[in-house]
């Protein structure tokens, strides 16, 4: 399986997320706000795909979300004066409730879906994330503040959420993917904090701890959320990537 079975993957979501950006904008903002796509490994893309395919939903037909969430995270990387990046964040923020609402899922849970991507945008998602690296004491310091951190937990529990929700999942399913969502994030909210230290050779341990604890969360709230079912391809897949990923930055 490995990367070349999640490779096919990537490749798919790289497409919706260009048709979904062609739809929303024109040159010049366009090359802006593919920039803001390109690259990455699309963690949060494939997570929502897992929880799709895992929950008894049809990945193919969820690849719209997938771009929906991946268009979220873009508004973090946006690159170019603040003019047209209040432009291009706007846009990502719209083309992604526009590539969410294309998706092949009832209007009454675009809806929810919708909403679950307003959260990971707004007050408890991305928009935090941008507040924690402008917020500065008067002494230049960053301040840091324990709900500042929930911007990535709460992206990569939106993608869950979003990949549950495409798929119909019951009540319970929805909440304990999630969660596992939301641990992945603070796994990887951990690992980047830690490599900000001025030291982290210093913490290594701890953060390894962190990691490993976030990481058997996951695993159990997986559990919950799929019953006996282990999971599918994709999922499997998904997890084995993140693992890899996480621990090979605090080796």
């Amino acid at each position: 399986m490995g990367n070349r079975f999640l490779d096919e993957w990537r490749t798919r979501v790289d497409i919706a997320i260009h048709s979904a950006l062609r739809q929303q904008a024109e040159q010049p903002l366009l090359d802006v706000m593919l920039a803001a796509t390109e690259g990455g490994d699309r963690t949060l893309g494939l997570l929502t795909l897992s929880c799709c395919d895992a929950a008894g939903g049809d990945a193919f037909g969820a690849l719209n979300l997938a771009a929906a969430v991946e268009m979220i995270q873009a508004t973090s990387r946006v690159a170019t004066d603040p003019q047209s990046a209040n432009a291009c964040i706007c846009a990502l923020v719209a083309g992604a409730f526009e590539a969410a609402l294309r998706s092949s899922v009832p209007d009454f849970m675009s809806a929810e879906i919708v909403l679950e991507l307003a959260r990971a945008a707004g007050a408890r998602g991305m928009a935090l994330r941008h507040c924690k690296t402008s917020l500065r004491s008067k002494d230049g310091a960053h301040r840091t503040s324990a709900p500042l951190d929930h911007g990535v937990p709460a992206l990569f529990s939106a993608a869950a959420r979003v990949g549950a929700l495409g798929a119909y999942a019951a009540p319970h399913t929805l909440a304990a993917l999630g969660n596992t969502g939301k641990h992945i994030g603070l796994a990887y909210q951990a690992v980047h904090d830690w490599l900000g230290q001025p030291d982290p050779a210093s913490r290594q341990a701890k953060v390894r701890e962190q990691v490993d604890g976030h990481l058997g969360h996951t695993w159990v709230e997986f559990g919950k959320a799929l019953g006996r079912h282990s999971g599918s391809d994709l999922l499997l897949a998904w997890q084995e990537m993140v693992e890899t990923s996480l621990k090979s930055k605090i080796q």
